[in-house]
């Protein structure tokens, strides 16, 4: 399986962010791979993914990520991520590299 073939169903899920415990919360948006927003051809073994926040509020922080990969985005709507699911990892980090099966 190629790298290029699930780099489209990319899901970033669970983000819990400081910002959740006031009362709102923040989603990711501008997912990036290796910088590029529509990645074709990635020879990296280990692509590094990317995001921003949406509407953060001043001071908001991001407290934890958790990074599901798959060819299915059904599947990953599930919670099914047939390559690589993070797990929750309690970090502020917006630049996580790749650490699933080895295509």
């Amino acid at each position: 399986m190629k790298m290029q073939k699930f780099i489209y169903t990319i899901l970033l899920l669970s983000f819990c962010l400081l910002g959740k415990s006031v009362g709102y919360s923040q989603t990711p948006i501008h997912l990036h791979c290796e910088h590029l927003v529509n990645p074709l051809g990635i020879d990296v073994l280990e692509p590094r993914f990317s995001w921003q926040l949406s509407g953060a509020k001043r001071g908001a922080l991001q407290r934890s990520y958790q990074i599901e990969i798959g060819t299915d985005s059904i599947a990953l709507s599930k919670g099914e991520a047939s390559f690589w699911n993070s797990g929750k990892i309690d970090s502020d980090a917006i630049l996580v590299a790749y650490k699933g099966k080895k295509m």
